[in-house]
């Protein structure tokens, strides 16, 4: 989704994290809080007293250095966290309008049609 780099932090900056895992119990759903920037390093980016590195995986910013379950990710900005969280939505939204073939009979072929020439088309303008 993004390609965040710890070279996108800057030390006194503020960054937008995200409860994931654990951290995540009892918050709403896409919960979460503005930290500031306490270093950046060539492996890490420290923030409230953890580390984030970058990673090959979904998370989108950068994940929680830990060997147990992440419990934060670290955007650079609040429009990134926020696309992150609205595509989040929107697929879970998608998936569930065909989660089945009952729910499909919702959609007409009209609707259905337009949405097979948007997947064809790969691209929405």
């Amino acid at each position: 989704m993004f390609n965040i780099k710890l070279s996108d932090f800057k030390v006194g900056e503020k960054c937008y994290v995200e409860f994931e895992g654990n951290a995540s119990r009892d918050k709403p759903k896409g919960y979460y809080e503005e930290w500031i920037i306490k270093s950046v390093g060539n492996k890490y980016v420290t923030a409230s007293g953890y580390r984030f590195e970058e990673h090959e995986r979904s998370y989108g910013g950068l994940r929680q250095k830990t060997s147990f379950c992440v419990d934060y990710v670290i955007y650079p900005t609040k429009k990134m966290l926020l696309d992150k969280l609205e595509t989040e939505i929107t697929y879970d939204l998608i998936k569930d309008k065909f989660a089945g073939f009952l729910r499909n009979k919702e959609l007409t072929l009209n609707k259905l049609r337009k949405i097979k020439l948007i997947i064809e088309e790969g691209e929405i303008e």
